[in-house]
């Protein structure tokens, strides 16, 4: 059985719907999200191969995970509020 998924890539530093800031990038040991001022309800980072790594859920509107533990290269960030999903790219070094 094969699972695909899509996901839009947004490397802009924000979207006319959705204002979020994620730093630093690249990252190493935390990666910061700033949703100025709107709940995020979730965070998840896939790797390349699409095999989701970490998540979190809580309303919140900014936050801090913990990335120490992923290996250098590539990784998506999908980030979920009330208005929306988007999902950026983030370097670990």
């Amino acid at each position: 059985q094969t699972l695909t998924r899509k996901f839009q890539i947004i490397d802009s530093g924000s979207t006319s719907a959705l204002k979020l800031r994620m730093y630093p990038n690249p990252a190493n040991t935390t990666l910061y999200i700033d949703s100025e001022g709107e709940e995020i309800l979730g965070v998840e980072i896939w790797d390349m191969q699409y095999r989701r790594l970490l998540k979190s859920v809580g309303a919140k509107t900014s936050g801090e995970l913990n990335v120490e533990a992923l290996k250098e290269g590539m990784y998506f960030v999908k980030i979920t509020t009330a208005k929306g999903t988007v999902t950026r790219r983030l370097l670990i070094q």
